[in-house]
C-alpha cells in the first residue's frame, strides 16, 4: 500500500505512512504544494478499494475523524443544448452530493459528450444513477451519471466498497426477488493508468509539526493534514 501511493503521488518532498490501526493511516507530507495534489487529485485506490483522505487541522486527533466523504469526478451524458451553463452543473452536483466545482474544460469551444462536475459523496450511500430534470414548460427527460475511479461497487445496493457478491442486502430477501439496479454501465472509463514503483519517494518519519493527512482503506479511510 505505501509502494502504491507513493508511486502514484510521487511526493516532491517525500511522505512518510504510519498505520495507526487497521485500516487507518497517517501520512505525513513535507510540503504544501505535496498535499494539495493529493487532494485535488482524489480518489486514490489499491487493490480496487478507494482511499478516502481527509486534512488534519492543528490539535486533531486521527481516530476521532469522521472518513465518510468522498470527492469524485462524475460524467453526465445526456444533457440537452439548452442546458450548458455555468448554473446547471453545480446544480446536478448538489443533487448527486454536494458539488465542489465544474471542470474548466466544461464550456470551451470544442464539443464534448459529457460534462465533467466533482462532487463530495457520502459513501454510506447509493450512488445516484440519473436525473430528471426539463426546461420550464418542456418535457422532462433524463440525464445519466459515470463515476470516475470507482473500482469497486455493489449492483444491488449501489453502495461503494464491495460487490454485490458481499453485500448484507443478499440475506434481506429471497434469491428470487433480488435485482441489480446498478451496473458497471455507471463505472466511467479509465482516464490513465501508472504503474511506478514508489519506494523513491518513501521517507523515513519526524512527527514534523502539522504536515500530516490521516488515511484509510476500505472504501478505505485516511486523513490528510
Amino acid at each position: 500500500m505505501k509502494q502504491t501511493f507513493a508511486a502514484l503521488w510521487r511526493p516532491g518532498k517525500g511522505v512518510y505512512v504510519r498505520e495507526i490501526e487497521p485500516n487507518l493511516y497517517l501520512f505525513q507530507f513535507y510540503h504544501e504544494l505535496d498535499i494539495k495534489r493529493v487532494l485535488e487529485g482524489s480518489p486514490w485506490s489499491s487493490n480496487r478499494k478507494a482511499l478516502i483522505i481527509s486534512r488534519m487541522k492543528e490539535g486533531d486527533v486521527p481516530r476521532n475523524i469522521s472518513l465518510n466523504k468522498l470527492e469524485l469526478w462524475v460524467q453526465v451524458y445526456d444533457l440537452r443544448v439548452g442546458f450548458m451553463s455555468e448554473r446547471v452543473p453545480k446544480e446536478i452536483g448538489n443533487y448527486i452530493g454536494s458539488f465542489v466545482e465544474s471542470c474548466s474544460k466544461n464550456f470551451t469551444g470544442t464539443w464534448w459528450e459529457y460534462l465533467r462536475v466533482r462532487v463530495s459523496i457520502d459513501v454510506t450511500q447509493p450512488l445516484k444513477r440519473k436525473m430528471k430534470i426539463r426546461q420550464s414548460g418542456a418535457e422532462w427527460f433524463w440525464i445519466n451519471f459515470k463515476y470516475e475511479n470507482v473500482r469497486t461497487l455493489c449492483f444491488i445496493c449501489g453502495i461503494m466498497g464491495h460487490s454485490e457478491k458481499f453485500g448484507s442486502r443478499l440475506f434481506e430477501m429471497a434469491i428470487y426477488e433480488i435485482t441489480k439496479p446498478y451496473g458497471a454501465w455507471m463505472r466511467a472509463p479509465l482516464r490513465h493508468k501508472i504503474h511506478h514503483i514508489g519506494s523513491k519517494w518513501l521517507r523515513e518519519g519526524e512527527e514534523v509539526g502539522d504536515r500530516n493527512t490521516a488515511a484509510s482503506e476500505g472504501v478505505g479511510k485516511s486523513t490528510a493534514a
